[in-house]
């Protein structure tokens, strides 16, 4: 009931039941807060169990996480196409921009987007031929644009 419920307000990643018919059969049960799957452990494998169940939490967590942020990240090559994202996809908008503050203030005044990210070193470094989504001059960095929600 309600204990459950306010561990899992507070961000408790699983929980451990224990009933005294549990300690009769030497077990518990690990549940996932995730998922929701329930494991049954003996109770002198729970701290091994609970830290291998944690790991494997965390690391489902960050491959949901970083799906999803993929699967909502799109690439603008005009204008226009970053436009109609902005309008018609919640995510990100991957464009190259000049690093002038005009172009900033109109794609923000146009689309509500604003910077979100420019990556550091190479990555974040505009190649040669890359032109600011806004103006077309030389782009000097990679941005993603986003709106707030």
């Amino acid at each position: 009931g309600w204990k459950f419920a306010d561990q899992e307000m507070r961000g408790f990643p699983m929980r451990i039941e224990i009933g005294p018919k549990d300690i009769e059969r030497g077990e518990c049960v690990l549940v996932r807060r995730d998922t929701r799957e329930k494991i049954q452990v003996k109770i002198e494998d729970v701290a091994a169990e609970s830290a291998k169940l944690l790991e494997t939490i965390q690391k489902d967590m960050y491959e949901r996480a970083l799906a999803f942020r993929i699967a909502h990240t799109y690439e603008a090559s005009t204008y226009d196409e970053f436009r109609k994202i902005a309008e018609e996809q919640p995510g990100f908008i991957k464009a190259y921009w000049c690093g002038d503050e005009e172009c900033e203030n109109k794609i923000k005044a146009d689309t509500t987007c604003t910077s979100r990210c420019m990556p550091f070193g190479s990555e974040g470094d505009a190649p040669e031929e890359a032109a600011c989504i806004c103006c077309g001059r030389k782009a000097r960095r990679l941005v993603y644009w986003g709106k707030a929600y």
